[in-house]
């Protein structure tokens, strides 16, 4: 960005600023009479403001996102989904991971596969980024956690290999 662009979106920021204190009271509080385009209101007039946080990592608890969110504004509640034999917070997605396919497996014969178990969410097959040829397994986003453990139930097979299936776990940081 040149210094001119930056000027123009320096000014461009002041004029938001000066019209969101034109929207509030003279103290720059949000008031009825001075809501943000953005509020929503429920019937008792009270700000909506409860959030989806998603794809948030393993080492994340009520107190990190508490934190986190605090220098936004004032917190009512903390809520972190949480698997309840392990106590981490629970995944974003139902995953699954298979091992052991045929290089002509494509993503279309997982989402065919798997669809008898339930609604395929997506399906990738890992690739080798300098060949463009499969590293043999792949991923499969179920909408429901009771699809996977309908597919763990089974062996399964793709194009006469027998394939691995395990619930996909989030890679530990370090």
């Amino acid at each position: 960005m040149d210094p001119s662009e930056k000027q123009e979106s320096h000014s461009q920021k002041e004029e938001s600023t000066s019209e969101n204190r034109s929207q509030q009271g003279n103290d720059g509080q949000r008031t009825p009479e001075h809501p943000q385009q953005d509020d929503i209101r429920n019937d008792q007039g009270d700000v909506a403001g409860k959030i989806f946080i998603g794809g948030l990592s393993w080492q994340t608890t009520e107190d990190t996102l508490r934190y986190y969110f605090s220098k936004y504004g004032e917190l009512a509640d903390v809520a972190l989904m949480s698997d309840k034999k392990t106590g981490k917070p629970r995944p974003e997605s139902c995953k699954i991971f298979a091992g052991g396919l045929a290089q002509d497996v494509s993503e279309n014969d997982l989402r065919d596969y798997f669809g008898a178990y339930g609604t395929v969410k997506d399906a990738i097959v890992m690739v080798d980024r300098n060949t463009g040829s499969s590293r043999g397994f792949g991923f499969i986003t179920f909408e429901r956690e009771d699809a996977v453990d309908r597919v763990l139930k089974d062996d399964h097979e793709i194009k006469g290999k027998r394939i691995e299936i395990k619930k996909a776990e989030p890679r530990e940081a370090g």
